[in-house]
């Protein structure tokens, strides 16, 4: 009877190993597919103002908002002006490149001046 019980319990953890890894996989298939079609709604930023709230640019159908978020609402605060999003977000972008390529000189030039 133990050695009926022991086989009993591994093949119920075996079974359980299967199920989760299938479960983890079906939920990876899915979380890929739907961030694939999720392009109408985009977060362009998000910045936490407290421990349960934070603020952000939400691009929606193409307008930009500016909205908060806590833990139980969500709100449109304001619509922003396309035109001045889309300019800061050029400008940001643009700044990032710039010191990415900083960061590159000076690692170029950190490797030339230990050789």
């Amino acid at each position: 009877m133990d050695l009926s019980n022991g086989l009993t319990l591994l093949k119920t953890i075996v079974v359980l190993i299967i199920v989760i890894g299938i479960a983890n996989i079906s939920l990876r298939v899915v979380n890929k597919n739907m961030k694939k079609h999720n392009r109408i709604i985009k977060t362009i930023e998000r910045v936490p103002v407290g421990n349960n709230s934070s603020i952000g640019i939400v691009q929606i159908c193409g307008d930009y908002y500016l909205m908060s978020f806590s833990g139980s609402d969500n709100r449109i605060l304001k619509e922003l002006d396309r035109e001045k999003v889309e300019d800061m977000v050029k400008e940001i972008e643009s700044s990032r490149q710039i010191a990415i390529d900083k960061g590159i000189l000076t690692n170029i030039l950190g490797m030339r001046e230990k050789n």
